[in-house]
């Protein structure tokens, strides 16, 4: 074990929790203003190629996606992730799978008892499990190159 995942592993419980809370919150934040962005985009994209432009629209999604991730997680965790054009996408695609399956009970949740007060009681323990899953996924696309925590 290296010096940099024995400083990774000694955070708190509060300290970890925390940084799962922040990292899923920033991820959905972010995610829902790019997304917004990105589906006039893919609009634009189908008008013109239709399926070709719905193919390359995916694209996007996943490799905004695994940016926004990579970025958060070396921000949040100071966890180096392979930042290339080729490995973005394939990232954002687990993570878009991983957060699609784990989201299923909040769903279920939502269509039997829809309304505002099931979206807030929902919103902390799916910031924690999002938060927790998208460093998950971050943690398989490590760097070579790690640094150490910045004060």
């Amino acid at each position: 074990m290296d010096e940099y995942q024995g400083k990774a592993r000694n955070y708190t419980w509060s300290s970890r929790l925390t940084r799962y809370f922040l990292h899923g919150l920033a991820f959905s934040l972010l995610l829902m203003v790019f997304g917004i962005v990105w589906l006039f985009l893919l609009l634009a994209l189908v008008i013109v190629g239709l399926v070709i432009g719905f193919i390359i629209g995916l694209f996007l999604l996943f490799l905004i996606m695994g940016a926004l991730n990579s970025i958060l997680t070396e921000y949040i965790w100071n966890i180096a992730t392979k930042s290339n054009w080729t490995s973005l996408p394939v990232h954002g695609l687990a993570l878009f799978i991983v957060l699609l399956l784990a989201s299923i009970p909040s769903l279920v949740i939502n269509f039997t008892v829809p309304g505002w007060a099931t979206a807030a009681v929902l919103f902390t323990p799916y910031c924690l499990i999002d938060g927790y899953l998208a460093k998950a996924v971050a943690s398989n696309w490590k760097a070579e190159e790690e640094y150490e925590d910045i004060p």
